[in-house]
């Protein structure tokens, strides 16, 4: 949709999303703040289109990668071990190495400044909670890794 209107991050507000959904609304709300600036209106594209965008090739480029392999190994090795190991290990949890096969999709992308997925939920658009209100689109939820 960004691709076929320019305007359409500025005019979302808010994306509610569970699971992988909200994988996608994270890669989307990241690429808006790199890439979706505020501006005057402009008509949205009409009529087919041939290829793909920007925004969904960046998406598509982002989202295509395994995340299935690294979450099998950390089920296998780390994480079996620590039911054995009576004091929690966090980095031994196999929703750790989810969280860091997510960071690592963002590699990916080419031309980027930052990992927007990398570090803190509020590090995506801002310092503080209160520069998120201030960026479009928020996202509510964060990705549930369990």
């Amino acid at each position: 949709m960004q691709d076929l209107c320019d305007n359409f991050a500025q005019h979302v507000f808010v994306v509610s999303s569970v699971s992988g959904g909200s994988l996608g609304s994270a890669v989307f709300s990241s690429l808006t703040q790199e890439s979706a600036k505020n501006g005057a209106a402009v008509p949205c594209k009409t009529g087919p289109q041939r290829g793909h965008g920007p925004f969904e090739r960046a998406a598509e480029n982002v989202l295509s990668r395994d995340l299935l392999s690294p979450v099998i190994w950390a089920t296998l090795f780390p994480d079996f071990l620590q039911r054995f190991i009576p004091y929690p290990f966090p980095k031994l949890d196999r929703g750790y190495t989810l969280e860091l096969a997510f960071e690592d999709t963002w590699t990916y992308l080419k031309g980027t400044k930052k990992n927007y997925l990398q570090g803190s939920f509020f590090g995506m658009c801002g310092n503080t909670p209160a520069d998120c209100a201030k960026s479009a689109p928020v996202i509510p939820s964060i990705p549930s890794v369990s």
